[in-house]
């Protein structure tokens, strides 16, 4: 704890808004000057000592002066400035244990920095792995080094004082900033060339180029590569487009139903079981000739005149039980409905599917 001479015995405290901490008095001949003693001056001194001890500085024994040097004024330079210059980082040969061994060198007194203190260096050389430790101006002090990324020469590096040693940490700027990118295989935006070329893979694709390329290849000057040909896989061209659009598939409507007997059947009802484009399948009659008329109705209306195809698959285990059918035929109806007839040829029970394809007449 620090002493204010305002506490001291005779301390002249008539202009305290001035001297908020009171002011030296002088003798006028009665004894009512400040005292010379340990309580003004005390602290003074030991400010001075203080700052001594913590910049690493041993008295010369001068008094301070143009000649002898101000090691005060040293001292305090040390704490103003000793963060705001590049240090060069270096390495060297010294000798520890009787063997010679290669350390880094930083022309500053690193015992002066604390834990978490740092200072900017300068690299003046690659990074060696095999170089662990790293000494200051002081002599016979080396500290172990922590590099968490590898450094080149040109490089400023973050030295950073933590509790077990020295950690240099490489720092990114306009000067290193593409060859750390290249080394930590960052990608970087292709231009347009290259997005074009489409051989790199060391840059990386942005929405313009990728718009870019896109274009080109589907209209450009690189489209003949990239559309689709007889014999090769691609993007489909104008011309194709126009052809495909004028293809008509005739056939609108395909599915089936089923469980079907000739000639056997409830009349109306639930109807045969459907599937596909198949609505429904419903008997209108029987008998007739031996043979059931179905009124068949479908989802996608015709867009005039059609024609029904029907294949008549058997549904039974032994197929001679379902061949003895006449040819089935069609009537129309509307554009979503037909009637289907067929006929046995001798008594008999079926059970078959009746496949459909509903094609349009052009």
């Amino acid at each position: 704890m620090a002493t204010n001479k305002l506490n001291a015995p005779n301390i002249d405290s008539s202009d305290l808004i001035n001297f908020p901490d009171g002011r030296i008095k002088d003798n006028d001949g009665t004894g009512d000057g400040t005292g010379v003693n340990r309580l003004i001056y005390s602290d003074l001194h030991e400010f001075f000592a203080y700052l001594m001890r913590a910049a690493a500085l041993q008295y010369n024994g001068l008094p301070e002066s143009v000649g002898n040097g101000y090691q005060l004024i040293q001292a305090l330079m040390n704490f103003a400035v000793k963060n705001d210059y590049i240090a060069a980082l270096n390495a060297t040969t010294v000798i520890i244990g009787g063997v010679n061994t290669n350390v880094l060198s930083v022309g500053l007194k690193l015992s002066t920095l604390n834990v978490n203190e740092s200072v900017v260096c300068l690299a003046a050389a690659d990074f060696n792995n095999a170089i662990t430790l790293i000494a200051g101006s002081e002599s016979g002090i080396y500290q172990t080094i922590t590099v968490p990324s590898n450094y080149k020469a040109g490089d400023y590096l973050q030295l950073i004082v933590t509790g077990g040693g020295i950690t240099l940490i490489r720092l990114a700027n306009a000067l290193n900033l593409q060859e750390i990118c290249t080394e930590l295989g960052f990608l970087q935006a292709a231009t347009g060339a290259e997005e074009l070329a489409g051989t790199s893979d060391t840059v990386a694709t942005t929405p313009y180029t990728n718009q870019l390329a896109f274009t080109n290849r589907l209209n450009g000057s690189g489209s003949g590569t990239y559309l689709v040909t007889p014999t090769n896989n691609g993007l489909m061209s104008a011309a194709d487009k126009t052809t495909l659009n004028s293809l008509n598939n005739p056939v609108k409507n395909v599915g089936w139903f089923s469980g079907v007997d000739v000639n056997g059947g409830t009349i109306g009802g639930a109807g045969y079981v459907v599937h596909g484009d198949i609505a429904s399948a419903v008997l209108l009659s029987k008998g007739t000739n031996t043979d059931s008329v179905i009124l068949v109705t479908f989802n996608n209306a015709m867009p005039g005149s059609y024609f029904v195809r029907s294949m008549i698959e058997s549904q039974s285990s032994i197929i001679s039980t379902d061949d003895g059918i006449r040819c089935p035929v069609f009537a129309y109806l509307s554009p979503t409905s037909f009637k289907f007839a067929i006929s046995e040829v001798a008594p008999g029970n079926q059970s078959l599917k009746i496949h459909i394809e509903v094609v349009a007449i052009s």
